[in-house]
């Protein structure tokens, strides 16, 4: 009769160790849950503010009357970044010029409407830089992933 009643108890016993197990197991498996969402979020926003600042460039690159189109660059910026949070851009024009015959170096910037130094080139080559910083919206580790939620990415093409 006493050896009947043993096998309960440890019965028991094991599914009270397994609830406390689970107890701890859960809240440690949301919250790395919660963090692989989190990166994801991050990772997101990153690919999409890098692709809105290449869109923008793009459009500037494309003549050197786009280029001078901040307006028409930062459109084209927030259209192709859709909902980042906090979305601040900035547009750059320049000009540089070669400073050796076979123009693989150049000046610092120089006026865009100046002739350059270098024989028989002619007008300073045009650059669109476009530089893009948002947030992303991390949903469990606000407080921990702040600094990297915050991105920015830039953008430079030589105008045609």
């Amino acid at each position: 009769m006493l050896s009947g009643f043993f096998p309960r108890v440890r019965s028991r016993r094991r599914r009270g160790a397994a609830a406390v197990e689970l107890a701890v197991a859960v809240p440690v498996l949301v919250l790395f849950a919660g963090a692989v969402v989190d990166l994801g979020l991050i990772i997101s926003t990153a690919i999409r503010l890098e692709n809105a600042v290449e869109a923008g460039a793009l459009y500037g690159a494309q003549s050197n009357g786009f280029a001078a189109d901040a307006a028409g660059i930062e459109q084209s910026v927030r259209q192709d970044a859709g909902d980042v949070s906090g979305l601040a851009v900035t547009t750059r024009r320049y000009c540089r010029c070669p400073i050796n015959s076979d123009l693989t170096a150049e000046t610092g910037d120089v006026s865009c409407t100046s002739t350059c130094p270098t024989a028989g080139y002619g007008a300073p080559r045009v650059y669109v830089e476009v530089r893009a910083s948002g947030r992303a919206n991390v949903m469990f580790l606000r407080g921990t992933l702040a600094s990297a939620s915050a991105l920015t990415r830039t953008s430079t093409f030589r105008a045609q």
